[in-house]
Parts: structure tokens; C-alpha cells; sequence
């Protein structure tokens, strides 16, 4: 999630125009994101002037500003859950990248199921490469951005598209 708020910001996007909700059903994983603290080998590649952006170097490692840290609200919670995020207003972007393919097809239905609901009418889902014909056959359609595997849900107008148009090319980079 922080790095989706630091693209956001390099993209010219105030801070106040945006807020992120990360879900996760790991607690532990919860307190590893929220500290925020990444050691150097979190950082790869030659261009690293986003670290020196938005991390601030200490003993324990690379803090992240706080500015960035505070447009991310984290939550615990199960996906599968009969009542996940119960009353959430609708999302206009979720990502949910790589984790439908360790779901056998009916719990993937279910997934995908309380995701469209989470997913504003207009709204965008960036699925991993190998998920798009999955969330294809599930009342989604390609939502052809240029090298990301994103998806909107099917309409009247748009159903026809549904296995047309896939997205083609690996996903943008983003700072790890």
C-alpha cells in the first residue's frame, strides 16, 4: 500500500485526495506494514531516488516519511468472510494481485464475488497476469490500461468485450 501512495504522490496527487485501506488476514504481516521499517535489501534496482524521497535512513533501517504512512489505514480481515468490511463504501481501485490463484474455483467464485461488491460501478481491479481469465469469467472485463492487468466490472454496454481486449505486457513498475 505504501507504495501505491508514493506513486499516487509522484503522480501529482496531494496526500488529501487519496486514502488507502489495506486489508489483510495476517496480524503479523499487519505489524510488519503499519512499523513501516524496511532493511536495505528491501530496495532493489539502480534507481533508488524514491528512498531518498520518502525513507528516512536509521539504526533499524529505512523509515518511511509520515506523511505517506498516514494515507494507509490498515485493517485484519478474511476475504472469505461472511462479513467482510461490512458497511465499506465502494472502492474505485483494489488490488488484489496473486491470491486467487491459491483458491480452489469455488472459493475463488466466493472472492471474487464480495470483491465486485467492494468494486465501485466505474471501478478498477488489478488482478497478477495469470488471474485476468479468472476474473474475466466472472463478470468482469478487460479494462484496457496499457500494460496492467486490470479489469472493471461487465455491464450491458461492455459484455461483449469480455474475452476480447486482454491486457497485454507485464504491469508498470512500482517502488518496492
Amino acid at each position: 500500500p505504501y507504495s501505491i501512495a508514493m506513486a499516487l504522490v509522484d503522480a501529482g496527487v496531494p496526500p488529501g485526495r487519496f486514502h488507502i485501506h489495506a486489508v489483510d488476514i495476517s496480524s503479523r504481516a499487519l505489524s510488519r506494514a503499519q512499523l513501516a521499517v524496511y532493511g536495505k535489501n528491501s530496495f532493489r534496482g539502480a534507481d533508488l531516488v524514491f528512498r531518498d524521497r520518502y525513507f528516512q535512513a536509521s539504526r533499524e533501517g529505512f523509515v518511511l516519511d509520515p506523511q505517506i504512512r498516514s494515507q494507509v489505514q490498515f485493517e485484519r480481515a478474511n476475504l472469505l468472510a461472511d462479513e467482510f468490511l461490512p458497511g465499506q463504501p465502494a472502492f474505485d481501485f483494489m488490488f488484489c494481485r496473486n491470491l486467487l490463484i491459491y483458491f480452489d474455483r469455488p472459493t475463488q467464485q466466493k472472492a471474487l464475488a464480495k470483491l465486485a461488491r467492494l468494486l465501485a460501478p466505474q471501478g478498477i481491479l488489478f488482478v497478477g497476469a495469470a488471474e485476468v481469465p479468472l476474473v474475466i469469467e466472472h463478470g468482469f472485463v478487460s479494462a484496457s490500461l496499457p500494460m496492467a492487468f486490470a479489469c472493471r466490472k461487465a455491464t450491458a454496454s461492455n459484455s461483449t468485450e469480455r474475452n476480447s481486449r486482454l491486457p497485454s505486457g507485464p504491469p508498470a513498475p512500482v517502488p518496492a
